[in-house]
């Protein structure tokens, strides 16, 4: 069975040598009698324990410990002085340089019980951070299948309205039918990509959306338009994927539209949330709205944080603001 790992620091070299010899059917002892060369070797290998002397030619054992939390912040450090300074002592362990302190000359079966705590603690807490770590992946996965569900919701119906289009142009048009053809299938593929993503910039989402407004103008013409006013500057900001065209999609269903009043999609930036806006003239129909597509949106906004995306219109306009997702990656 492996030995735990065990570093003692200490610029004379009896002790050293005591120590080891004191210790070692337990652990793996490596000594180091001074600072640099202790540094050097918590570089090479990981301790569980590190212990030191305090007063040091050189590097005191709270400097030395200052500095080895910046190359390992995990190992339990033990602090040995022989002499009162307790302001000393007191700003090392609230700096988080040293977990313990032992009064020279230490006992030996004192110091035995401390190194074993020690090694306990530090393995308790790698077997708490293993267990944070997984609940944390579960938890992101069950979120990425609920997300993944909720996009799988959206647009049931488009397919097959290009499909019939794309008949009617056959007999048509033929070189215009080739040309939808093409974008229609880059659409549907970069959709398919675009489905295991959870954020997509604001790059992605009008590279996308340029393609399905192609398409839908093939339907009506000039009776939909389409203006992007982004501020470049905001164009690397996140949005839940696909969101624009689940916008543009509500503006075409539910208003009506004509080459005498057109319906006009306009999207916008303002450095905090995306604005899509459309020209208000609601179709009249017997059914009511089910909401899906809103619904859809404040469920994914949901998974990610408290910022939710706001819906409503004025006399004049329809509007969608959308605000950005600065997550952690």
């Amino acid at each position: 069975m492996e030995k735990d790992k065990i570093l003692y620091l200490d610029d004379e070299q009896a002790n050293l040598k005591a120590f080891k010899a004191s210790f070692r059917h337990e652990f793996e002892i490596e000594t180091a009698s001074s600072g640099e060369k202790a540094l050097e070797l918590c570089q090479q290998k990981y301790f569980k324990v590190v212990v030191s002397d305090q007063r040091m030619p050189g590097m005191s054992g709270a400097e030395f410990f200052g500095r080895l939390k910046e190359i390992d912040s995990k190992a339990i450090r033990i602090l040995i002085t022989a002499y009162s300074d307790p302001e000393g002592l007191k700003n090392a362990i609230n700096d988080g340089k040293v977990y313990y302190f032992i009064q020279k000359p230490f006992d030996q079966d004192e110091m035995l019980a401390r190194l074993r705590k020690a090694v306990g603690d530090y393995d308790f807490r790698e077997d708490h951070q293993d267990l944070e770590l997984k609940a944390e992946r579960i938890e992101k996965e069950k979120v990425r299948a609920v997300l993944h569900n909720l996009q799988n919701q959206v647009n049931p119906h488009f397919l097959f309205n290009s499909l019939n289009m794309l008949h009617a142009l056959i007999g048509k048009d033929q070189d215009q039918a080739r040309s939808y053809v093409l974008q229609l299938s880059d659409f549907l593929r970069k959709s398919l990509e675009y489905r295991d993503m959870d954020l997509a910039s604001l790059t992605e989402e009008i590279e996308l959306m340029d393609k399905y407004i192609y398409i839908q103008k093939i339907r009506f013409g000039d009776a939909l338009q389409f203006v992007n006013k982004l501020r470049p500057e905001d164009l690397d900001e996140k949005i839940p994927v696909m969101a624009v065209q689940i916008c543009a999609e509500n503006a075409i269903k539910h208003n009506r539209m004509s080459k005498d009043i057109p319906l006009e999609i306009k999207i916008a930036s303002n450095g905090s949330e995306v604005i899509i806006a459309n020209n208000w003239n609601p179709r009249e129909s017997s059914s009511p709205s089910t909401g899906v597509g809103q619904q859809n949106l404040l469920s994914r906004y949901r998974l990610f944080g408290p910022d939710l995306p706001k819906f409503g219109h004025d006399d004049e306009n329809y509007i969608c603001e959308l605000p950005f997702l600065r997550t952690k990656s």
